[in-house]
């Protein structure tokens, strides 16, 4: 099926492509099929062992996220859309949904350690910061479509809840405009086959 703009799923799709740039870069970076970029200068966790070595070659998601920020958001962007209009706040929306998705790629981040030594004594213990599978990372975002908030858009180019009552979405929550058609019926308007 096709996702209609303003829908939950038009949501979900931005998210995604936006994760899966942040994913795909960074774990790029640390492969070394890059040249603009390497390994994670990520600093140490405060909360790592004092004895074991921070540093080995972790995913550079610094590097991912800004990558995806300035090649997903652009045509967003550089659009010359009316604050206030119906294309503004799809923009917006967009914009939104963007940086939710990048942050599904850092919120699912962990710290992998490995230990050295002879005979596996692991008496050296070398940890970074590693990407994790993009299926969990699309779980984390399917879970965020199941609660995603709609809202609305004002006539100061800003997007709103659409009820009082509703949690208010975070950076990191999905939002979209109008509810999704309903794709198990047939509608040759919105491309759904049923």
């Amino acid at each position: 099926h096709v996702a209609v703009p303003f829908s939950r799923v038009a949501a979900l799709s931005h998210a995604v492509a936006s994760a899966g740039v942040v994913h795909s870069v960074s774990r790029g970076c640390r492969d070394g099929q890059l040249a603009s970029c390497g390994c994670s200068g990520a600093k140490r966790p405060k909360d790592l062992k004092s004895a074991w070595i921070w540093g080995g070659c972790g995913d550079n998601i610094e590097y991912g996220y800004k990558f995806a920020q300035n090649f997903i958001d652009i045509r967003e962007r550089e659009s010359n859309e009316i604050p206030g209009t119906q294309d503004g706040a799809r923009q917006l929306m967009n914009l939104h949904n963007n940086e939710a998705g990048r942050r599904a790629v850092i919120n699912n981040m962990k710290v992998t350690c490995k230990c050295h030594g002879l005979s596996g004594s692991c008496s050296l213990i070398t940890c970074w910061q590693q990407l994790a599978p993009f299926r969990k990372v699309g779980d984390y975002l399917r879970d965020k479509y199941e609660i995603a908030t709609r809202v609305k858009p004002t006539r100061g180019g800003r997007l709103r809840l659409h009820r009082r009552n509703v949690r208010l979405p975070t950076a990191s929550d999905l939002v979209f405009i109008k509810e999704s058609p309903d794709y198990c019926h047939h509608n040759s308007t919105t491309g759904a086959t049923g």
